[in-house]
């Protein structure tokens, strides 16, 4: 069986945001994202959210902002 992911995003950091979704034979999930206010350097910067089909959202995980030894973003 294969599963169908997509994350469609022009800038993960910037405001136009993040959607996507994750679609297999069972499950065909709508995900977005939430910006996250925080001081803690640690935190992530992003919270990524799924929809139930109740539609409730639900935290499924985070996107943290580093910098590589090199200097550059990713």
């Amino acid at each position: 069986m294969q599963n169908r992911s997509a994350l469609r995003c022009c800038d993960p950091f910037g405001a136009a945001g993040l959607s996507g979704n994750i679609v297999s034979m069972a499950n065909d999930i709508d995900l977005t994202d939430e910006e996250i206010s925080s001081t803690n350097p640690n935190a992530p910067v992003y919270r990524i959210l799924a929809k139930t089909p109740r539609g409730r959202s639900v935290k499924i995980g985070g996107i943290w902002k580093k910098i590589h030894q090199n200097g550059g973003g990713y």
